[in-house]
């Protein structure tokens, strides 16, 4: 039996996201930019979440340890002939929660006042809210978990995130921009970062062959 209103038993039997909430939030999303504060309600319209008048340092410290265990820092790389060298590379701060949780991502949104929630394609109602917007990862994502995680984090993620601050700080100094320090500065913390490795999906089978790619494009 589901347990609400926004899920729906899916060819396998098994629960998905409702093709009414799944058209809601893909609009929801595509006019995020707008105005912030009216996508939150957007969003609580859509799960019937309570708005969150104030987010106390409980939450944070709550939140905190919900990040440690289910939040990611992630770098993504995407062929496009719309980027300089044919290649964007992507940093990204994200949170994976079934539906059933999606309160939990709602708060994020409060204490980051940035990012979306996405429903992930082809999942039994997996949500995930992103932000890859590389200054508020700077601004708003990174001294929060400097301040409220880094104290507890284990040595492996430490590191993980240490990673992805020296490659936000490549592109502050304009790295991207040039073909070299991409090719030897970004992509060599893409390569150590990246999940894709050894995967059907991934968009390069290692550092060298994207180093290639980027040296032979032709824009």
């Amino acid at each position: 039996m589901l347990s609400n209103n926004y899920l729906e038993l899916g060819p396998d039997g098994k629960a998905i996201l409702t093709a009414n909430i799944q058209t809601q939030l893909t609009k929801a999303n595509s006019e995020s930019k707008l105005n912030y504060p009216d996508y939150i309600k957007k969003i609580e319209n859509i799960f019937s979440l309570a708005p969150l008048p104030s987010v106390k340092q409980e939450a944070k410290l709550f939140t905190a340890g919900f990040i440690e265990g289910e939040g990611s820092f992630n770098v993504s790389a995407k062929k496009t002939k719309f980027s300089k060298f044919g290649l964007v590379i992507d940093p990204e701060f994200s949170i994976t929660q079934h539906v059933n949780g999606v309160v939990h991502l709602h708060r994020a949104m409060n204490i980051f006042n940035a990012g979306k929630i996405r429903y992930k394609a082809g999942s039994n109602a997996t949500m995930v809210f992103i932000i890859d917007n590389r200054l508020t990862l700077t601004n708003k994502v990174l001294p929060y978990w400097e301040e409220y995680i880094l104290p507890h984090s284990c040595p492996e993620k430490i590191a993980r995130v240490n990673k992805f601050k020296s490659l936000l700080s490549l592109f502050d100094a304009g790295a991207h921009q040039t073909k070299e320090s991409f090719m030897y500065k970004i992509l060599p913390l893409w390569d150590e970062m990246r999940m894709q490795k050894g995967q059907v999906n991934e968009t390069f089978k290692s550092l060298q062959d994207a180093q290639d790619f980027v040296a032979l494009y032709k824009n």
